[in-house]
């Protein structure tokens, strides 16, 4: 690594080295993806999965699978594979939408510590974090994975993919601060339940598959519900007393706005009755919870 730093083609070695990561690990249609959903530079959207990678320490999870060759299915690993890749490009794209300014601002190798020491403390917290419904959904991944021949270790870290999605948005509003996160991610997962944040999302992403334009603007929907569920988990954190646990104040926020939440519940209950949303409703519902986040 010092060699390189030295050498005075240090930029075309690093750069051709970021580009096979990429390629090999993402696949070859990843940067112009991406580039087609924000509009975003090369430089840019390379230098965003590279904060996502080191972050959440995917290099020693894409090695652990690999080294299960000739031990579990290959259908196995590639799903295993596309999980991690889901989860990439995700948050690549909130790099990309929301967060330029760590992509151009001091060192990538120190935001990446930063934020891969809030990741951390949510993983801790993760058991305690999420609502019992949540918890039973990764239970049951966990068993399917295990089912499949994945290792008990792999098969929890996969698991969790799902709810590190909103990882950025959490300590966004936690700011790093490692205190504030548990509560910060509690008030977080428990609105996406409450409020029908995940029901909506599965919803959009059955619609993602249908055509280019349709999945276009699902994933803007897909998107907006996660900014969303952001808005209103800091409107909580800012109108409750800071010295009552998570769910207190969570509870005391949906009381004082009972009648309000009352309205949209009546409006989701009328949606859940339908065999699937079309993109109308998904939109209407969206609308609906940016009003209550304000």
């Amino acid at each position: 690594a010092k060699a390189i730093l030295k050498h005075r083609l240090r930029r075309e070695i690093i750069a051709a080295q970021m580009t096979a990561s990429i390629v090999n690990r993402l696949g070859p249609t990843f940067i112009m993806t991406v580039s087609d959903k924000t509009g975003a530079e090369v430089e840019d959207i390379a230098r965003a999965a590279f904060l996502v990678r080191e972050a959440f320490h995917l290099r020693p999870l894409w090695y652990a699978l690999e080294g299960l060759d000739g031990l579990v299915s290959a259908q196995s690993q590639l799903k295993a594979m596309k999980q991690i890749g889901k989860l990439v490009e995700s948050l690549t794209l909130w790099f990309l939408r929301f967060d330029m300014e760590s992509l151009r601002k001091g060192s990538l190798a120190d935001t990446s510590k930063n934020l891969g020491a809030c990741v951390r403390v949510i993983l801790e917290n993760l058991s305690t974090a999420l609502p019992p419904k949540r918890r039973a959904r990764i239970e049951q991944h966990i068993t399917a994975a295990q089912e499949s021949g994945l290792p008990d270790h792999l098969a929890l870290i996969l698991a969790h993919l799902g709810p590190l999605r909103s990882s950025l948005d959490i300590c966004r509003i936690a700011g790093n601060d490692k205190k504030q996160i548990p509560t910060t991610a509690t008030i977080f997962y428990h609105l996406g339940e409450d409020m029908h944040f995940d029901w909506l999302r599965e919803q959009a992403r059955a619609l993602s598959g249908a055509s280019f334009w349709q999945a276009e603007a699902s994933d803007g929907v897909l998107g907006q519900l996660y900014s969303t569920q952001a808005a209103i988990t800091k409107r909580v954190l800012g109108e409750t007393d800071k010295k009552k646990d998570a769910l207190a104040r969570l509870a005391a926020w949906k009381k004082k706005n009972a009648e309000t939440l009352q309205q949209f519940d009546a409006l989701l209950t009328d949606m859940r009755r339908l065999p699937q949303l079309d993109l109308a409703m998904l939109t209407l519902a969206e609308q609906r919870l940016r009003q209550i986040a304000g």
